[in-house]
């Protein structure tokens, strides 16, 4: 309930249902002045009373989506006090967002909050946390409240930092003559968000694309989106509050899903220093590039308890260690699900000599090219032929798949039943069946001079 004031007190009737009972009263002891005695007023008054009762009652019933007897008997309360003024905040949730009419979060008696399958929150106190809500319908009690910063959305998030691959202008140029002052901090900004350093001191500037929810099982929570109370209460417990800012900045208070790209840039920066600039663009036919390396290390420390060391120098060790970040995320209620790293960004200085540098050495990566492209084909002709040995060894024993174990064969069967199963591979594959007609009459010949015979 709000603060009584005058201002409060004299609203439009129509404001003030209670008021609009007092007038009604008022009309009710005019028209029936001449005839009124006590026992028609009392009489007439419990009659309407109870009329009232037994409405509220029935439409309370349709006003919200409830289902057990004691939910109904939540709305029936809060409708009666709804006429006194002394209900609390009725307020819904979508998508995260807060949806209410003006002043509702100046009432403290009793409220509801609709959350639809999408959204989930902790109710607040003026001095502590009380519990998770999830979506549904939600009764709360005196006092009790929600905040923005006590909302989250169960969708799942993509949080993107870095230069914008759209912006026509450099993180790394001056400040242009039309660009205002907030302009060229936001780049600047932009900029130092994913900034790193190579082994040999040159910077790279990406842009970074985490995509997370709050940890939970779809379909969990009567949602298809998944919810968990831990990880909610994880998430807004976990909210951190920038000291730097005054008290009153909106800001202050860092929303839940701030963490994820940071700590992606963390550890990109970690491990581009690993590599020096002609490591990331270098190809081998056995590893991965620098930048796969990169990326799958980044990934995995986010997405994984355990982690795969790089020395020094980026080359993969045979140990792992506990992922810090994962673990991090997992006390905050996070779950991430993929991580891109794109845009990469050079000054421009670097940029012409890199240019300059492969105009001059093209024909040398063209051969290193050929002989790359060598060995993977090789690698696939080798695969290939490995392949269709095996097939063929599994169509020839065919035949044996229903011998019992101690079923003996002779020698004459045992050749006829390998000849019968190379022949059934042929037949079967159309696209051998064309090619391989001469073949299957020979088989066919043999396994006839076979059968003639005597046993081996």
């Amino acid at each position: 309930m709000g603060k009584l004031s005058l201002r409060n007190l004299f609203k439009p009737p129509w404001n003030r249902p209670f008021w609009i009972g007092a007038i009604a009263l008022i009309v009710y002891l005019y028209l029936n002045r001449g005839t009124l005695n006590e026992a028609t007023f009392v009489l007439d008054t419990a009659l309407i009373g109870l009329g009232l009762l037994i409405w509220l009652a029935f439409f309370s019933q349709f006003t919200l989506p409830v289902k057990t007897i004691h939910e109904r008997l939540e709305v029936f309360r809060r409708l009666l006090l709804y006429p006194l003024g002394m209900h609390g905040p009725a307020i819904s949730i979508v998508d995260g967002e807060i949806q209410k009419r003006k002043g509702e979060e100046l009432r403290t008696g009793p409220g509801v909050i609709l959350l639809d399958t999408a959204s989930a929150a902790v109710l607040k106190r003026p001095t502590r946390f009380v519990r998770a809500i999830g979506p549904g319908v939600v009764f709360t009690k005196r006092g009790e409240f929600v905040s923005p910063d006590s909302v989250v959305d169960l969708h799942l998030h993509k949080q993107t930092i870095g230069p914008s691959p759209n912006n026509p202008i450099s993180p790394f140029a001056e400040k242009g003559k039309k660009e205002t002052a907030a302009e060229y901090q936001t780049r600047q900004r932009d900029r130092n968000d994913t900034r790193a350093l190579t082994r040999d001191g040159i910077e790279i500037v990406s842009t970074i694309s985490v995509y997370f929810r709050l940890e939970a099982n779809l379909g969990e929570g009567n949602t298809q989106f998944g919810f968990r109370p831990s990880s909610i209460e994880k998430a807004i417990l976990g909210q951190n509050i920038d000291l730097n800012l005054p008290i009153d900045a909106a800001d202050r208070i860092r929303r839940w899903d701030w963490l994820p790209a940071y700590l992606a840039a963390d550890v990109w920066r970690e491990f581009l220093s690993k590599f020096t600039l002609d490591e990331l663009f270098q190809r081998s036919a056995n590893q991965n590039g620098a930048m796969k390396t990169i990326l799958n290390v980044v990934r995995s420390r986010l997405t994984s308890e355990r982690t795969p060391i790089l020395n020094n120098f980026g080359a993969e060790t045979d140990e792992n260690e506990e992922s810090r970040e994962y673990q991090l995320l997992k006390k905050r209620g996070i779950q991430v699900t993929r991580v891109e790293i794109y845009n990469l960004m050079l000054p421009d200085e670097i940029e012409t000599q890199l240019v300059r540098r492969w105009n001059t050495t093209w024909l040398n990566r063209a051969r290193k090219d050929r002989i790359l492209v060598d060995h993977q084909r090789d690698y696939v002709v080798q695969q290939g032929q490995e392949d269709a040995h095996i097939r063929v060894a599994e169509s020839a024993s065919q035949p044996f798949a229903a011998l019992q174990a101690d079923e003996l064969l002779s020698g004459r069967e045992v050749l006829k039943r390998l000849l019968r199963g190379n022949m059934d591979q042929c037949e079967r594959d159309s696209s051998l069946h064309s090619l391989t007609a001469d073949e299957i009459n020979q088989l066919q010949e043999l396994i006839d001079w076979v059968e003639k015979q005597p046993d081996l």
